[in-house]
């Protein structure tokens, strides 16, 4: 637990959440009874999509660590990196028909893991898995947009800066003022600028899900974790355990290598249903 803590702070550095998992521990004690409740801002969502492989590597390195406890990390690690690229397909504006094939997939890797490997069966991991693809391949269809057209992020940090431009205005020429002022900051402004400009799809560094380094840097593994240039992978990315996993979640059932450690299957027979098979249902 303090490997954790520590790795929030120094390497994925989002003091929110660790000021509330310290709160959590210290008020609640940890108790399962009280399950931990987070809701991510849109900076630590994606600073902890750019470094979640590290925390997962950094609790692998528990002496005490057994087989099953093992596995469930890097059953983790890989339902994170599905998460983190359906993230960071969903969440586009402008989307083709590859990237919408590709998040399905991602999606249904997701889904699998977290009934193979976790208690799963929430409402979240249903709507990843089921109902966010076909919303975005439903929208890509009608519009050939992706369903990041709906988001809301931002809007909050919009409406406090349009408050604060409505307290030296007239009365009666409120919003045209209010308009006006934001049309200035945000377009006229932008347009005039003598820095570079963007083009129409490039994306702020700051604004991705999947940092540069991992797609384009060798020294890097594509989950983020450094590797060495003749490595393909990393450690963790390269572990038979993990191949065992991806095997599992491809399939939609355990792997025999897993079951012969003692892995127990999930408690619900009803779970089997809810698995996508390769190949089969949307």
């Amino acid at each position: 637990f303090v490997l954790y803590l520590e790795s929030l702070e120094n390497v994925v550095k989002c003091g929110r959440l660790l000021r509330n998992i310290k709160e959590w521990f210290f008020e609640k004690g940890g108790s399962s009874d009280q399950s931990f409740s987070y809701r991510f801002t849109g900076k630590e969502s994606r600073l902890f999509c750019w470094h979640f492989m590290t925390v997962i590597a950094e609790l692998l390195k528990c002496p005490d660590l057994d087989y099953k406890r093992e596995v469930k990390l890097y059953a983790l690690a890989f339902m994170a990196l599905k998460l983190r690229n359906a993230v960071s397909l969903y969440s586009r504006v402008n989307i083709n028909a590859a990237d919408v094939l590709s998040l399905k997939e991602n999606c249904r890797l997701f889904l699998n893991a977290a009934f193979l490997f976790t208690s799963g069966g929430s409402q979240t991991v249903w709507t990843i898995g089921y109902a966010i693809p076909y919303y975005t391949e439903k929208l890509f269809n009608d519009i050939r947009y992706g369903l990041g057209l709906n988001t809301t992020q931002g809007r909050e940090a919009k409406h406090t800066k349009l408050k604060k431009f409505a307290e030296n205005t007239i009365q009666s020429k409120r919003w045209e003022q209010v308009m006006k002022h934001n049309f200035i900051s945000h377009v006229w402004l932008r347009e005039k600028s003598k820095g570079k400009k963007k083009g129409k799809n490039e994306i702020a560094e700051c604004e991705k899900y999947i940092p540069d380094y991992c797609l384009k840097n060798s020294t890097h593994c594509y989950c983020g974790l450094q590797k060495e240039i003749t490595q393909s992978k990393r450690i963790v990315c390269s572990n038979v355990i993990m191949a065992q996993v991806e095997s599992s979640c491809i399939s939609g059932k355990m792997n025999p290598c897993l079951q012969t450690r003692n892995m127990s299957q999930p408690q619900r027979q009803t779970r089997k249903q809810m698995f996508r098979r390769e190949g089969k249902g949307n």
